[in-house]
């Protein structure tokens, strides 16, 4: 499966994948499997995940971490109506301009961390537990599953 195929309902899962980089592949868009064990000491991690932005809103996340690097942040994708973005690309800062102040700086918080990320530490049940208290408050949100827009209650 590719990035973008990803589910919000295995993200709310709290779910990992491995990202297959290929030479010359866009790096928005990589082939991404489940990870049934641990991480290879190579491998990019695809973590399911939740950004806290500067103005305090909460969104759905797949933070990608370099294993080589003891669990370096290398992207950040976002769930947004054109699906999901990367705000750590190059010129991404400048395309929303104003404001960008909304957005950086930003919180990540992984729903299951991986035990050799040295990033993370000894954090890691903080990262779980601020994942699981905003699980229900996304969640609520009731995303569309294709557009990523939030739903508006029924005028019923």
């Amino acid at each position: 499966m590719r990035l973008t195929d990803v589910p919000l309902a295995e993200l709310f899962a709290g779910k990992n994948w491995v990202v297959r980089y290929r030479q010359g592949e866009d790096r928005n868009n990589p082939e991404v499997a489940e990870v049934a064990g641990e991480f290879g000491r190579n491998d990019y991690g695809l973590f399911s995940s939740m950004a806290r932005f500067a103005d305090g809103s909460e969104h759905p996340a797949l933070a990608v971490k370099a294993m080589a690097y003891g669990g370096e942040h290398t992207d950040t994708f976002i769930y947004t109506r054109m699906g999901w973005l990367n705000i750590l690309a190059e010129g991404f800062t400048r395309a929303i301009g104003k404001y960008a102040h909304d957005v950086f700086p930003f919180d990540v918080f992984v729903a299951e961390p991986w035990k050799g990320d040295r990033e993370i530490g000894t954090n890691a049940d903080l990262h779980r537990q601020a994942f699981r208290n905003s699980l229900d408050r996304l969640k609520s949100l009731r995303y569309d599953s294709w557009t990523g827009t939030q739903r508006r209650p029924s005028a019923s």
